[in-house]
């Protein structure tokens, strides 16, 4: 016959090591999401929050007189750096008479932002070369003012490939 070996008795001892080990594997991870969360947060998005948060009535107000316009726009980048802005009344027409500005941001990290100036082509569409320095999505913020000094503004997203 063969002797049988009862296991190991459970003791106050081991359930004490178990939690506490247990209790430093989570301490540990929550230090390692903490630091890390800390080290890339870019920061605030908006300067001034407060004056932006006052001044967002004027900014609905604009939002419904843009509406009543019925412009619309359209973003791309072509692979040879070219950004290409269309914007269009409501039957579809190109505008012309407008001054184009395009800023691009990255969501995902600031201060990495361009601004450019865009021009009016043959084709009705407005264009200009631009460089982002790095791949992946890109906010595109046009600002557009015609010569009787209507405004249209309206972001649209790209994504820049490497």
């Amino acid at each position: 016959m063969t002797a049988m070996t009862s296991p190991r008795p459970l003791t106050g001892r081991m359930v004490l090591i178990a939690l506490l080990v247990f209790w430093a594997v989570v301490g540990a991870v929550n230090a390692i999401f903490i630091f890390f969360a800390l080290e890339t947060w870019p920061g605030l998005s908006q300067q001034d929050a407060y004056k932006a948060g006052v001044g967002y009535n004027r900014v609905l107000d604009e939002a419904r007189v843009q509406a009543a316009m019925g412009w619309r726009s359209g973003v791309d980048l072509g692979l040879d750096g070219k950004l290409t802005v269309r914007i269009a009344d409501m039957s579809g027409t190109p505008l012309s008479g407008l001054s184009v500005t395009v800023n691009l941001k990255r969501p995902a990290s600031a201060g990495e932002d361009v601004s450019v100036e865009l021009t009016r082509e043959a084709d009705g569409a407005y264009r200009a070369r631009v460089a982002p320095p790095l791949a992946g999505a890109w906010s595109v913020e046009i600002a557009a003012v015609h010569a009787d000094s209507r405004r249209y503004r309206m972001t649209h997203e790209i994504r820049v490939k490497p």
